[in-house]
Protein backbone atom coordinates (compact mmCIF):
# COMPACT_ATOMS: atom_id res chain seq x y z
CA UNK A 1 0.00 0.00 0.00
CA UNK A 2 1.80 3.25 -0.94
CA UNK A 3 0.97 6.04 1.49
CA UNK A 4 -1.00 7.89 -0.66
CA UNK A 5 -4.13 5.88 -0.64
CA UNK A 6 -3.44 5.65 3.10
CA UNK A 7 -3.84 9.37 3.42
CA UNK A 8 -6.84 9.29 1.32
CA UNK A 9 -8.56 6.63 3.35
CA UNK A 10 -7.56 8.32 7.58
CA UNK A 11 -8.72 11.09 8.91
CA UNK A 12 -7.72 13.01 12.09
CA UNK A 13 -10.17 13.27 14.90
CA UNK A 14 -10.54 17.36 15.36
CA UNK A 15 -10.81 17.32 18.59
CA UNK A 16 -7.50 15.59 19.64
CA UNK A 17 -5.28 18.16 18.26
CA UNK A 18 -7.17 21.18 20.86
CA UNK A 19 -7.58 23.73 18.25
CA UNK A 20 -8.16 26.99 19.21
CA UNK A 21 -9.99 28.32 15.86
CA UNK A 22 -10.13 26.86 12.31
CA UNK A 23 -6.64 28.47 10.87
CA UNK A 24 -4.86 26.47 13.93
CA UNK A 25 -6.72 23.63 12.97
CA UNK A 26 -5.21 23.85 8.92
CA UNK A 27 -1.99 24.03 10.55
CA UNK A 28 -2.02 21.21 12.82
CA UNK A 29 -4.02 19.24 10.40
CA UNK A 30 -0.94 20.17 8.16
CA UNK A 31 1.69 19.15 10.37
CA UNK A 32 -0.05 15.39 10.55
CA UNK A 33 0.23 15.22 6.58
CA UNK A 34 -3.37 13.84 6.86
CA UNK A 35 -5.43 15.82 5.03
CA UNK A 36 -8.76 14.39 5.96
CA UNK A 37 -10.71 15.05 9.17
CA UNK A 38 -13.51 14.07 11.33
CA UNK A 39 -14.87 17.33 12.23
CA UNK A 40 -15.88 18.17 16.00
CA UNK A 41 -19.48 19.89 15.36
CA UNK A 42 -19.48 21.25 18.87
CA UNK A 43 -16.89 24.49 18.49
CA UNK A 44 -19.14 25.28 15.37
CA UNK A 45 -22.19 25.28 17.15
CA UNK A 46 -20.94 26.79 20.48
CA UNK A 47 -18.71 29.26 19.10
CA UNK A 48 -20.06 30.00 15.63
CA UNK A 49 -18.14 33.45 15.32
CA UNK A 50 -14.68 31.72 15.49
CA UNK A 51 -15.75 28.92 13.47
CA UNK A 52 -17.52 30.52 10.69
CA UNK A 53 -15.79 29.89 7.37
CA UNK A 54 -14.14 26.43 8.25
CA UNK A 55 -15.50 24.70 5.10
CA UNK A 56 -14.10 27.84 2.64
CA UNK A 57 -10.90 27.36 4.64
CA UNK A 58 -10.40 23.45 4.37
CA UNK A 59 -11.45 23.80 0.61
CA UNK A 60 -8.61 26.61 0.34
CA UNK A 61 -6.33 24.43 1.91
CA UNK A 62 -7.13 21.01 0.39
CA UNK A 63 -8.86 19.29 3.81
CA UNK A 64 -12.05 17.00 3.56
CA UNK A 65 -14.12 16.99 6.31
CA UNK A 66 -14.57 13.05 6.16
CA UNK A 67 -17.35 13.26 9.14
CA UNK A 68 -18.44 15.03 11.74
CA UNK A 69 -18.88 13.90 15.54
CA UNK A 70 -20.48 16.00 18.75
CA UNK A 71 -19.99 15.75 22.20
CA UNK A 72 -22.54 14.96 24.68
CA UNK A 73 -23.52 17.02 27.70
CA UNK A 74 -21.87 16.28 31.06
CA UNK A 75 -19.32 13.15 30.02
CA UNK A 76 -16.44 12.47 31.86
CA UNK A 77 -13.88 10.34 30.38
CA UNK A 78 -11.45 10.17 33.46
CA UNK A 79 -12.08 6.67 34.48
CA UNK A 80 -14.22 3.60 33.44
CA UNK A 81 -16.96 4.21 35.92
CA UNK A 82 -17.64 8.10 35.11
CA UNK A 83 -17.68 7.10 31.63
CA UNK A 84 -20.14 4.57 31.98
CA UNK A 85 -22.25 7.19 34.06
CA UNK A 86 -22.19 10.65 32.22
CA UNK A 87 -20.84 8.93 28.87
CA UNK A 88 -23.33 9.58 25.58
CA UNK A 89 -26.77 10.00 24.71
CA UNK A 90 -27.81 7.58 27.71
CA UNK A 91 -27.97 9.78 30.51
CA UNK A 92 -31.39 10.80 31.27
CA UNK A 93 -30.47 13.87 33.48
CA UNK A 94 -28.82 14.96 30.22
CA UNK A 95 -31.61 14.20 27.31
CA UNK A 96 -33.17 17.17 26.67
CA UNK A 97 -29.75 19.21 26.34
CA UNK A 98 -27.95 16.68 24.04
CA UNK A 99 -31.01 16.70 22.27
CA UNK A 100 -31.53 20.27 21.13
CA UNK A 101 -27.58 19.84 20.63
CA UNK A 102 -28.11 16.75 18.35
CA UNK A 103 -30.91 18.93 16.46
CA UNK A 104 -28.36 22.03 16.42
CA UNK A 105 -25.07 19.43 15.08
CA UNK A 106 -27.50 17.72 12.19
CA UNK A 107 -28.13 21.39 10.92
CA UNK A 108 -24.22 21.93 10.96
CA UNK A 109 -23.41 18.31 9.11
CA UNK A 110 -26.25 19.04 6.15
CA UNK A 111 -24.35 22.54 6.12
CA UNK A 112 -21.27 21.24 5.66
CA UNK A 113 -22.66 18.07 3.26
CA UNK A 114 -21.82 15.79 5.82
CA UNK A 115 -23.11 11.73 5.13
CA UNK A 116 -21.79 10.62 8.72
CA UNK A 117 -21.84 11.96 12.24
CA UNK A 118 -20.51 10.18 15.15
CA UNK A 119 -21.46 9.96 18.81
CA UNK A 120 -20.80 8.21 21.91
CA UNK A 121 -24.52 6.17 22.50
CA UNK A 122 -23.25 6.03 26.17
CA UNK A 123 -22.74 2.01 27.87
CA UNK A 124 -25.69 0.11 26.45
CA UNK A 125 -26.44 -3.35 28.82
CA UNK A 126 -25.20 -6.10 28.02
CA UNK A 127 -28.45 -7.62 29.21
CA UNK A 128 -31.24 -7.36 27.17
CA UNK A 129 -33.55 -7.37 29.84
CA UNK A 130 -31.61 -5.06 31.83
Amino acid sequence: MNKHSLTERLAVCSWSLQPTGPLDLVQKLNATGIPRVQLALDPLRESPAIWDGTATLFAQNNITIASGMFGCVGEDYSTLETIRLTGGIAPDATWKENLENIETSVALAARLGLKLVTFHAGFLPHDKSA
